[in-house]
């Protein structure tokens, strides 16, 4: 895969993961450790790699579940896309 498409996915990622953050989280990731200020730190975050990546900026090279695990979040659908974001956000700062 070369950077263009790499950056077409990873954008593709973090809008979805945007769009996920946006709404209240279903049971099963309230579940998963989620609170309400976590789901707007980590929409902030997201919307803030968006935005580097969109203005050519670098980009974190970080172990995004990693974090959210700090954060007390330890699983669920927003965990793997989130390992997901930052298996590409690795091999992004590889390609540059």
């Amino acid at each position: 895969m070369g950077l263009v498409e790499l950056e077409l996915k990873l954008r593709e990622k973090l809008e979805f993961i945007i769009l996920n953050l946006d709404s209240p989280l279903p049971n099963y990731e309230l579940e998963a450790g989620w609170l309400e200020e976590t789901r707007q730190r980590w929409h902030n975050n997201f919307e803030n790699m968006l935005e580097s990546l969109m203005s050519h900026e670098p980009l974190p090279d970080a172990s995004i579940p990693r974090a959210m695990d700090f954060d007390g979040v330890t699983g669920g659908v927003l965990f793997e896309l989130g390992a997901e974001i930052s298996a590409l956000l690795r091999r992004h700062s590889t390609l540059l």
